[in-house]
């Protein structure tokens, strides 16, 4: 999507599976790098670097790149990402990745056992890649899918948040810093210890940003403790990579409810923030109760939540539902991101398999970050993409 264009514009690229494990469904990682007036540069595509033209960069094919994916639209694709240096030219670009050879379960999920980190510059002529680090996971785990670029400038630092599970526990949650040299761990550790014992330890990253521009990470509580408990948390720069949890914390609730299903029914799926860093924006959906025999309720609910409430009470008050005026299986909304125009948009996959190449709704929600909630509306039907 081209958001230089109002509305946004589009172009296809075609892609094609490099292996022949799950190729129908292999992994559509993918990302952008773009100059300060919004204009395409580079990009990643299912293991290859282009130009902005589409043309595959010299060098810029990865090698043995594979991404497993198991349960087809429940992956977003955000396992990939460019960062500019603060000192110089250089781009930096990661990328989450495993062999076929050497995929890590947990419960039937598979776990990406490998980070690579590549430096890429422009001479004038072309861009040229190098080789930086690769982060390998210990045996018997690895890494979620989804990391969270930490770009800060108060630090003038690129940072990542990375969740790692290890066998027999659950995840803990670590800050990297990348540098000309590799993938470098910051000498302030209190910081992941904090994560550690704060962070949603079933999926550390469905509910964890970072805004540029509160210098605030925002994430959920511990899975394991009674729903009703659920609280969003945030931790503010100290400068560097110290980051202090704020005391002030808000519950994770259903937006004008006031009973026990308030607090007690609802699991974020997906997440993500606004171009401010006020709202967060929740797909969610309702949990059954297996003390009654009641299944989870599959269709999805659009939570936007005020993370600059003066407290909880406020922030209970100021939550909304965005109503999709549509029964829209959870499963089916593969990613949410709020764009430069500050428009909400969604993709919906009407075949949950990738090799289903139509049937595919961009969707979006507009002026979603408008204070004056009246000024809301959806448009399910925006865009139909191959």
């Amino acid at each position: 999507m081209d958001f230089t264009t109002v509305p946004p514009s589009f172009s296809t690229t075609s892609w094609s599976p490099n292996t022949n494990v799950n190729g129908a469904m292999d992994g559509n990682s993918s990302s952008a790098y773009y100059n300060k007036d919004g204009e395409l540069l580079i990009y990643f595509l299912n293991g290859k670097y282009y130009d902005s033209s589409g043309a595959v960069l010299s060098g810029g094919m990865v090698p043995n790149y594979y991404s497993n994916v198991e349960a087809g639209d429940r992956y977003p694709v955000k396992n990939s990402c460019f960062l500019k240096s603060f000192n110089s030219d250089t781009i930096y670009h990661y990328y989450h990745f495993q062999s076929p050879s050497t995929m890590v379960l947990n419960g039937g999920y598979s776990f990406f056992n490998s980070i690579k980190l590549n430096r890429l510059f422009f001479n004038g002529n072309q861009w040229l890649i190098q080789d930086l680090d690769t982060l390998s996971a210990l045996g018997n785990s690895g890494y979620d899918y989804c990391s969270v670029p930490v770009v800060s400038e108060l630090a003038f630092t690129n940072q990542i948040l990375l969740a790692h599970w290890r066998t027999g526990a659950y995840y803990d949650v670590k800050m990297l810093e990348i540098t000309n040299q590799g993938f470098k761990t910051p000498l302030a550790t209190s910081v992941h210890v904090q994560f550690n014992k704060q962070l949603d330890s079933l999926y550390a990253l469905r509910v964890l940003h970072f805004s540029p521009l509160t210098q605030k990470i925002i994430g959920l509580t511990s899975f394991n403790l009674p729903r009703h408990y659920w609280r969003f948390y945030t931790w503010h720069n100290m400068g560097g990579a110290n980051y202090v949890k704020d005391p002030l914390t808000f519950p994770l609730v259903f937006p004008e409810r006031f009973d026990t299903t308030a607090y007690q029914r609802i699991q974020v799926i997906k997440s993500t923030l606004s171009n401010d860093g006020r709202y967060l924006f929740c797909l969610t959906r309702e949990m059954g109760d297996p003390a009654n025999f009641v299944l989870p309720v599959n269709s999805s609910h659009l939570f936007r939540y005020d993370l600059l409430s003066a407290d909880s009470l406020e922030f209970v008050l100021n939550a909304r539902e965005i109503r999709l005026d549509t029964v829209v299986p959870w499963y089916k909304i593969s990613d949410l991101q709020v764009g430069p125009d500050n428009h909400l948009y969604f993709n919906i996959g009407e075949s949950q398999q990738y090799s289903n190449y139509s049937c595919r709704r961009i969707s979006r929600v507009l002026n979603a970050c408008e204070p004056d909630t009246s000024l809301i509306s959806v448009q399910l039907n925006f865009a139909t993409r191959p």
